[in-house]
């Protein structure tokens, strides 16, 4: 499968939760913002919980649309993963932009 196939299909999948991920980014860099980085290991338990409950929600929703990215190429892992990687990784950047 060709690379720029396989972004957009993931990024197509992210789409599905992206809105509900960066409020809880935002809220999280809003609360470092004024708490300092004292909260921090609170911020990773408030995106951990809210990331368990997004991943089931989102899991349950699309279900049947598994077919379609099996078909694809994409196993579940390989969905999972890299989006849940980006997400990490996005809440970080955020985080560490309120930081400065």
């Amino acid at each position: 499968m060709k690379l720029h196939l396989r972004i957009q299909l993931l990024f197509g999948f992210y789409l599905s939760f992206i809105l509900y991920s960066l409020a809880v980014d935002a809220a999280a860099a809003m609360l470092y913002a004024a708490y300092g980085s004292g909260i921090f290991p609170m911020l990773w338990l408030l995106k951990f919980m809210t990331l368990l409950f997004t991943c089931y929600t989102i899991h349950r929703r699309k279900k049947s649309e598994y077919y379609y990215y099996y078909n694809q190429g994409l196993s579940l892992r390989q969905i999972w993963i890299p989006v849940l990687v980006f997400d990490i990784g996005l809440f970080l950047c955020i985080t560490l932009v309120f930081h400065a």
